[in-house]
């Protein structure tokens, strides 16, 4: 992925602004609002050979994923199957792209990625 300048507004901005931001600033709102509430989020900047793209994920911990499944198809209806990536420690990280439609959603296809979690100032 190659270096690019793009302002990434405050989460305070975007909700001011409408909610006209693109996905950089929707992946920062909702990482920001999953902080706000007490949760563990993630930013992630994807790209393939066409495009780039953000998207934020949360951690639901060592959760059984067919557990979250039943949980959120009360909810969506139709999560088949439910998207995460397990980190080295064995936590869920449920995506929670603008592109799913719903949380647990299906994940842009990317071929390279970095994932900054805030909690822990780290990139990866």
């Amino acid at each position: 992925m190659g270096l690019s300048k793009e302002y990434v507004a405050l989460s305070s901005e975007n909700i001011h602004n409408g909610l006209n931001g693109d996905c950089v600033d929707f992946a920062v709102l909702i990482c920001s609002s999953m902080l706000a509430i007490g949760g563990e989020a993630r930013l992630n900047m994807a790209a393939n050979e066409n495009s780039g793209h953000a998207f934020t994920e949360v951690n639901i911990g060592k959760t059984n994923p067919e557990s979250i499944k039943l949980y959120l198809a009360v909810r969506y209806l139709h999560l088949d199957p439910i998207n995460f990536r397990v980190d080295q420690f064995g936590n869920t990280w449920l995506n929670l792209d603008w592109f799913g439609n719903s949380p647990g959603g299906p994940y842009f296809e990317y071929s390279q990625i970095c994932t900054y979690s805030p909690l822990q100032s780290y990139c990866e």
